[in-house]
């Protein structure tokens, strides 16, 4: 770029500043310019930020990453049309949809109409006027035609930037929107009290409280409570009954609307967020980690802490031993949101970061929950250890796990109904006997763990490396060499247009029309120019109103031509993009779970190369015309010499000869460690991977022969991590059959024990629930998945951990549905929990990847040396 194009023209300015004429007519262009420049600014701002809203809803973000969150489970609701594109039928959250057309049209017609009229009419008016001056000797040929020049020359300047000045804009305003944006609790987190001792004494004084997201359902209602400093209290209740919201509260993720909540006799409010966040230790049911190392987590709750330190904490979590084993210790990524660990590994991860944060206040929300029994003992122990002296709040639904609390505060509909010791609760015969009741039942009943879900859960893969193991794919690396790559894009995006050439055809038209303009445009600046030299002023004036009405004509025949042109290539681009995304959409889902795994694969890097993706070939192909459809499947599973390694880690051995049968209407339960290999099973059945060498039999055929879509079809799947979609309550039960009806809906959801609190909800069964299922509690969101599973009738059924995030009450209930339902289906359980499992017709105990004790309950229990039954006493002593 030379450097004329940014020399000042201050001097030139002036010189036409100074004639008095020159002046009115550069007053009259540069206000004509200016209110051009605001209409167009404001309305493309208007219609940008109109067609933004339509691409907010027809696009969601979450939509899209949430499908590498939940990759493992969405493969069961998805309908495999003809034309290759995956769609969730009668459900909108999962249709692609396009921005609106008559939004993007009306955005840039209005543009590219003011701006190309506005050129010619405003050379109109200037020539015009030029031609009056020189008749009137007012200036000269020469002078005027500088003068336009100068004009035209500030007018293309200005313009070549009002489309980024106008989407700048748009991306401003969004920006200051947040940053306008007053929020209720963060105004200024480093502002506030920090007190100079901590003691721990909380106390919630007349609390109201109800979400932003559901203001019209009271959560609290005058709530009270007091926790004494160095206690530790347990808050028992049903799912939903508030109990996780307190510790929310502790935290100040919410404020109340009402009431009061102190620390050491300070409203919480008053105090330094940053600071309060600092004196808290949490854990939740659902872990949370980040996509970085095991140490990078773990230094998450004290940055700056030794390694040793960090090894301590692991080692008091039980998690030192098996982070040890990973080729890359400490420094192994753990994937997006910990994909690449099981539930149990990530729960000891997250209760090593409080351990080393050594808080004040230590909240516990189902911190052990996803352990096995040993797991669970050794954590316990630890946690125990770790409360003492501190201030604990813990939300437990096993409550065998909070006798040796202080306190215990049981919650029935947002209130506080009795508080006391285990024993004195107990004495009492009141609610919280009637939850030990309860618990004691489903412990004593012979039903097969929670059979409602079948889920693969995110199909944590007991990670135990983090090797550098590849997929047989086209990679990102690789694409730029494969002769795939090398195709002229350009003609496969004009195959990919082919619907649409009477469009392109038309466009192309257009394009000739407009392109016209230029050549015609410079041709009448030549002929103009020498009219300003003519010496006879009749002829003058009379050729300048004739070109001033050819600008005006010129005008309007841009308008058109630039209509035609815009127009019809707008439409052909809308459907480009509607189809592309489509396709990859449907590239993306179509891939093996294992592609997922792939760093690469993660959601922020997928969309580096479209045509990567679009070319690679799966190595699981969900609808092979080729398979051998599945009509109707009996349910005999057989695993025959299964050698299996993930596809990220082909150095770790999960499977070696791995064998297991399952017959057609029996019970499978797997019982073992975190990481032991029970959850690969269930992704093998899946078909979420395939073995190195083996087979896994379904009736007698090999499943790599069957026809994928079809087999899941027959399959129901429930995760330990419910997955749930941001849509309402009934579509996502209605995931389970596509076409049930509404009653067949509130049955599953009776069955599931969910129905009641549906009914409650203002909105009811059209109640949205949120990102993931954010806006409901754990036992909720896994009640809905049961009902999905229920309404489902599959023939097998693969439970990880159904009933792990439910109360006493309703695991009781649930078990119940459960054994109706698991009646005459293949059923394959993956529990910690050895009370929900002892009345499955057989019991699998994995160590290492291999089956070592194998039979019944009371054939398992009578070798008092078993792994089992050590398991068993080692779990009745915790009841």
């Amino acid at each position: 770029m030379s450097s004329s194009r940014h020399t000042p023209p201050s001097p030139v300015l002036l010189r036409h500043l100074a004639d008095r004429n020159r002046c009115l007519c550069s007053l009259n262009e540069v206000s004509s310019l200016i209110l051009h420049v605001v209409v167009v600014v404001n309305m493309s701002v208007f219609f940008t930020l109109y067609a933004s809203s339509f691409y907010n809803q027809a696009n969601s973000p979450t939509i899209s990453k949430s499908i590498f969150f939940i990759s493992r489970s969405i493969s069961f609701f998805l309908v495999y049309s003809k034309s290759g594109l995956f769609i969730r039928a009668g459900n909108p959250s999962f249709t692609i949809q396009s921005l609106s057309k008559k939004t993007v049209l009306m955005e840039a017609l209005l543009a590219l109409w003011l701006l190309k009229s506005h050129a010619c009419m405003s050379w109109a008016l200037s020539f015009w006027y030029a031609g009056v001056c020189i008749k009137n000797d007012q200036t000269d040929g020469g002078k005027a035609v500088r003068h336009s020049c100068f004009f035209f020359n500030c007018w293309r300047r200005s313009f070549s930037s009002l489309g980024a000045f106008s989407k700048g804009k748009v991306a401003g305003y969004k920006l200051l929107e947040i940053i306008k944006q007053k929020p209720n609790i963060i105004k200024d987190p480093s502002s506030g009290i920090c007190l100079a001792e901590v003691k721990g004494n909380i106390e919630f004084k007349n609390v109201t409280f109800s979400y932003p997201s559901r203001p019209d359902v009271t959560i609290f209602q005058g709530f009270s409570m007091s926790i004494p400093a160095g206690k530790s209290i347990a808050i028992v209740g049903g799912s939903g009954s508030g109990k996780s919201t307190i510790i929310s509260m502790i935290e100040r993720f919410y404020d109340p609307s009402e009431g009061h909540i102190l620390m050491d006799n300070v409203n919480i409010k008053t105090l330094q967020l940053i600071w309060l966040h600092n004196q808290i230790g949490l854990v939740n049911q659902e872990p949370a980690l980040f996509a970085t190392t095991i140490l990078e987590n773990i230094l998450y709750g004290k940055p700056g802490e030794s390694m040793d330190d960090v090894e301590i904490a692991s080692a008091a979590a039980n998690a030192h031993s098996f982070i040890t084993l990973l080729p890359n210790g400490y420094n192994t990524q753990v994937g997006e949101r910990g994909v690449q660990l099981s539930g149990g590994q990530k729960q000891r991860i997250v209760i090593a970061r409080a351990m080393l944060k050594n808080p004040k206040i230590l909240l516990l929300d189902e911190a052990t929950s996803a352990l096995d029994v040993g797991s669970e003992q050794v954590v316990q122990e630890a946690l125990d250890y770790l409360m003492v002296g501190r201030t604990t709040v813990v939300v437990a639904h096993r409550l065998s796990t909070i006798r040796n609390v202080d306190s215990i505060a049981v919650l029935q509909l947002g209130r506080v109904v009795d508080t006391g010791t285990h024993e004195e609760l107990i004495a009492k015969a009141g609610a919280y006997a009637s939850l030990i009741r309860f618990q004691q039942m489903v412990r004593d009943r012979d039903i097969s763990l929670s059979i409602l879900s079948g889920s693969s859960r995110s199909l944590s893969h007991q990670y135990s490396n983090d090797s550098d193991g590849h997929l047989n794919m086209v990679s990102y690396a690789d694409a730029d060499k494969k002769e795939s790559a090398q195709q002229n894009y350009f003609l496969r995006l004009l195959k990919l247009n082919a619907p649409e050439w009477p469009y392109i055809v038309m466009g192309v038209v257009g394009s000739i029309l407009s392109g016209i303009v230029l050549p015609t445009f410079a041709l009448m600046m030549g002929n103009l120019i020498e009219v300003f030299f003519s010496s006879n002023y009749a002829t003058m004036e009379k050729k300048t109103k004739e070109f001033s009405f050819i600008f005006i004509g010129t005008g309007i025949y841009c308008v058109i031509a630039y209509l035609i042109h815009h127009y019809f290539f707008s439409v052909m681009g809308e459907a480009l993009t509607t189809r592309i995304r489509k396709m990859m959409l449907a590239a993306i889902l179509k891939n093996e779970v294992g592609w997922f795994d792939e760093k690469e694969h993660n959601s922020s890097l997928i969309v580096a190369s479209v045509f990567s993706i679009l070319d690679r070939s799966t190595n699981i192909e969900p609808d092979d015309p080729d398979a051998e459809p599945v009509e109707n499947i009996h349910g005999e599973i057989a695993l025959s010499h299964v050698n299996f390694s993930y596809p990220t880690r082909p150095d770790v051995i999960v499977f070696k000869d791995f064998n297991l049968r399952i017959p057609a209407g029996h019970s499978q339960a797997l019982f073992g460690a975190s990481g032991s290999g029970k959850s690969s099973v269930i992704a093998l059945i899946e078909r979420f991977y395939d073995p190195i060498s083996g087979k896994v039999i379904i009736d007698g055929k090999d499943i790599r022969r069957l026809n994928l879509q079809a087999l899941r079809r027959r399959i129901g799947l429930v995760q330990q991590e419910p997955v749930l979609f941001a849509t309402s309550i009934t579509d996502n039960i209605k995931y389970g059959k596509d076409d049930a009806s509404e009653a067949e809906v509130m049955e599953a959801a009776r069955v599931a024990n969910v129905h009641t609190f549906i009914s409650s909800l203002p909105e009811g069964y059209k109640t949205s629930a949120g990102e993931r299922g954010v806006q409901l509690s754990g036992g909720q969101k896994q009640r809905i998945a049961i009902a999905r599973a229920v309404l489902r009738d599959p023939k097998i059924l693969l439970l990880d951990e159904a009933t792990i995030a439910v109360d006493a009450e309703s695991e009781y209930v649930l078990q119940e549905a459960l054994e109706r339902l698991m009646r005459g289906r293949t059923t394959v359980l993956v529990a910690h929990r050895l009370s929900t499992i002892q009345g499955v017709d057989s019991i699998g105990v994995v160590e290492d990847g291999q089956i070592v004790e194998q039979g019944s309950h009371s054939e398992l229990i009578r070798q008092p040396d078993g792994i089992y039954s050590r398991f068993l006493q080692l779990q009745n002593h915790q009841m």
